[in-house]
């Protein structure tokens, strides 16, 4: 059966998890606001913040405004008082998530994971209950934001080696699991984030990770680095220590990981990790580009364990004036290799050197018992793919609207999340419109739109005039001109209604509903999912894009179990899964949906 949907109602739409990353990289300074909003009508967000357990005032916090709009971006950060107390000021008009960092405090914004889950996705699915708030600026005044935060659980343990000696200086990195899958980190970095939000092992290898939600965890212990000195160690040394990694109890990989069961407020105790004693080995090879020898160019080597690799805790290095390049101390494993490069120089006579941006390329490296050189990357200089993109009714684009170029069947090793910032294919557009992704290598590729807002959807993609929405775009030149994205407001919208399934005159007014696109194209250029959440009449209003989508429904109480379908997921079942159709400018109808079984 299908339902027709009218225009008419507001939705959350999901923006990745990676969008949320801007704030972890970004310097805290009071009452900052974005450069590209308008300062009309602009408020004052006020508000407190105290503990769930105690009401008592979080002090120095880390208070972050973010758009629920344009991708979760970071708009501006704060700190508590000694009263708890703070104030965001000329806050353009709009709808905003508060969120609180803090040490021992759970996080909103952790468990960075390979499904780019956000908030208002994880608050949609009853993960996420303190440590934030929504708020909407109309117009000239003060809004108030008061915030609880969670005192979360802890793990602690020793890192050791084989012979039992403590590790000093290890890292640790906790992983969320939800079900049989990683959600994302919850904990731990080896960069990139402020220094007091690093988990390190002290002298005696002992270590504590804190600010946990309740639930199961992986806990990855890695290697100390040698430091400055490192070149002149003596062989089987190693300067990064990223690699030489370990799972609670002794794992080598996270599949034969013990879990560990953390409850909120208390401390998990004794989860040592011994680290084993393994062969490492160097990897190497050789640039070239048009031919000659490329220097600068930038390598990075991940762990293709990493279910999120971290982009800091990379072995990098750069290719020397022949073009020749080195990472030792590799343990056996399964690596990606990521190239590029904004000024890569090209030899082209002993006294001439020219300097030119290179296409990024990938490759996978399999380390097993012995060294892995000889290397050979052919890197082509990255061409340009430009064009436009507008709204039907001659609308404004979307601020921070931005296109990715997506490898079709990347494979493991062949995937854009391995691609250092600045060097993804993607292009963001401009105030009049016009779009430039760059730099772009030759191959086929589809189009994914992020950051479109709550009332937009992708009607269209054409490259001079041929559709690329639904057929992938085939690169071969340096440049290509042409491209055409269309953007339409013209949305459905759907009342709907979710009754107890053993007992239908009664309301279920705990679920959270989400709608997954049928197309799988469509499935692929959206953001995530349509979100709504049923009040206490077990009423939801939901709006998005034309369209066939599957409907799933969760109770939000099984915090801990929920998960968004996965792609495998919905293709297996797709046969027997309900379905709505929503259709622009038809009147809607009011659909009822049973609970959770």
């Amino acid at each position: 059966m299908f339902y027709t949907l009218q225009p008419g109602f507001r939705r959350t739409r999901i923006a990745p998890a990676i969008a949320f990353l801007a704030v972890c990289f970004v310097s805290v300074a009071s009452q900052t606001r974005r450069d590209d909003q308008t300062n009309e009508n602009p408020g004052v967000i006020r508000g407190r913040v105290v503990y769930a357990d105690t009401g008592r005032p979080l002090r120095r916090g880390d208070v972050t405004l973010l758009s629920s709009v344009a991708g979760g971006s970071w708009v501006a950060a704060t700190a508590t008082d000694r009263n708890g107390l703070f104030t965001f000021s000329n806050v353009a008009k709009g709808k905003y998530f508060v969120t609180v960092k803090a040490l021992d405090v759970v996080n909103p914004l952790s468990d960075y994971g390979s499904d780019h889950v956000s908030i208002p996705e994880r608050i949609a699915m009853g993960q996420i209950e303190d440590g934030y708030r929504e708020v909407t600026i109309d117009g000239r005044g003060s809004v108030r934001a008061d915030i609880r935060v969670t005192r979360g659980g802890a793990i602690t343990g020793r890192v050791l080696a084989e012979d039992e000696s403590p590790i000093a200086g290890a890292y640790i990195k906790v992983y969320r699991m939800v079900g049989d899958k990683i959600l994302g980190v919850a904990a731990g970095s080896r960069s990139g984030d402020s220094e007091e939000f690093k988990i390190k092992t002290d002298s005696r290898g002992s270590y504590r990770a804190g600010g946990l939600a309740g639930g199961e965890y992986l806990v990855r212990a890695s290697e100390s680095d040698l430091g400055e000195n490192s070149a002149e160690a003596a062989e089987g040394s190693y300067g990064n220590g990223s690699m030489v990694t370990a799972y609670h109890p002794k794992a080598l990989r996270k599949e034969d990981a013990t879990r560990v069961q953390v409850v909120i407020g208390a401390d998990t105790k004794e989860i040592d990790i011994l680290v084993p004693d393994r062969s490492l080995h160097r990897i190497g090879g050789n640039v070239i580009i048009e031919g000659s020898p490329a220097s600068g160019a930038d390598i990075s080597l991940y762990s293709n364990d990493e279910s999120a690799p971290d982009f800091f805790s990379a072995v990098k290095t750069r290719s020397d004036d022949d073009g020749a390049w080195e990472i030792p101390s590799i343990p056996d494993g399964i690596y990606v290799l990521t190239i590029s490069g904004y000024a890569i120089g090209i030899t082209e006579r002993p006294d001439r050197r020219r300097y030119v941006r290179a296409a990024p390329e990938i490759r996978e490296v399999i380390v097993a018992g012995s060294d892995v050189s000889g290397i050979k990357i052919d890197l082509l200089e990255g061409g340009e793919l430009s064009g436009t993109v507008s709204v039907e009714g001659r609308l404004p684009v979307p601020e921070r609207l931005r296109v990715d170029l997506i490898p079709l069947n990347p494979g493991k090793a062949n995937s854009n999340r391995y691609l250092p910032f600045g060097e993804s294919m993607s292009g963001f557009v401009n105030n009049a419109g016009r779009l430039s992704i760059r730099p772009v290598r030759p191959g086929l590729f589809y189009f994914r739109v992020q950051h479109l807002g709550d009332d937009l959807y992708v009607k269209a993609i054409t490259l001079n005039q041929k559709d690329v929405l639904r057929n992938p775009i085939k690169i071969e030149g340096r440049n290509m001109e042409g491209l055409n994205v269309v953007l339409s407001g013209d949305l459905g919208a759907l009342a709907g209604k979710v009754v107890n399934r053993q007992d239908k005159r009664k309301p279920f007014t705990d679920a959270a509903i989400l709608l997954l696109p049928v197309d799988p194209v469509q499935r692929r250029i959206t953001d995530g999912p349509l979100i709504a959440r049923t009040n206490q009449e077990g009423r939801f209003l939901i709006k998005g894009a034309p369209g066939e989508y599957f409907v799933f429904v969760f109770d939000r109480q099984r915090k801990n179990t929920l998960v968004r379908p996965t792609e495998e997921k919905i293709v297996r079942d797709s046969a027997r899964l309900p379905r709505v159709r929503l259709q622009p400018g038809n009147e809607k109808k009011v659909i009822e949906l049973l609970s959770p079984e």
